[in-house]
């Protein structure tokens, strides 16, 4: 996989959050836990914060989710998906 990685790829995943959490999947799916949680990690950086979608839903993720790592991530993100609905309700 690391091969397929071009600096081009790597450059647009740091710079788009949609680009980040594939980048995040792929490395999940191939085993490369502490690499997939970086990049989601970079993810939820750019605003990926669909705390549902990520903690529960996304079966991609499910490696990462015994992690500490990620679950400290979805800490975050959780927190800043309910001020973002809060933002909505008011």
């Amino acid at each position: 996989m690391e091969a397929s990685v071009t600096p081009d790829v790597v450059e647009m995943a740091r710079n788009d959050l949609s680009h980040a959490w594939y980048m995040a999947v792929c490395y999940s799916i191939a085993g490369k836990t502490q690499t997939a949680l970086d990049w989601l990690e970079t993810a939820v950086d750019l605003g990926f914060v669909n705390y549902p979608f990520l903690a529960d839903k996304d079966r991609h993720l499910e490696p990462l989710r015994k992690e500490e790592r990620f679950q400290e991530l979805m800490q975050r993100v959780r927190s800043m998906w309910e001020s973002v609905a809060l933002e909505f309700e008011a």
